[in-house]
């Protein structure tokens, strides 16, 4: 989670109520790992909106840089 941030670490208004957190799951025999974007406790999703979720210095299993570094995406949380 360290690896990742939501709108350059500010996670912007992703969450109405409750803290926004990353976590991932255990890496699959293939490599590919699901991470999970919520908000904590009785949080609660704000209206929908379009956030960036950015990855830094994350590494395959063979330990090599992931390319591109840092790489952004775009996503939208969904309507409460």
């Amino acid at each position: 989670p360290s690896n990742y941030s939501i709108d350059n670490g500010t996670f912007g208004n992703i969450c109405s109520a409750g803290s926004p957190t990353i976590t991932g799951s255990a890496v699959a025999g293939n490599g590919s790992q699901v991470w999970t974007i919520s908000c904590s406790g009785t949080g609660v999703w704000s209206a929908l909106s379009v956030h960036t979720v950015t990855v830094k210095d994350a590494q395959d299993l063979s330990g090599n840089t992931i390319d591109p570094n840092p790489s952004t995406r775009a996503f939208g949380n969904p309507t409460p």
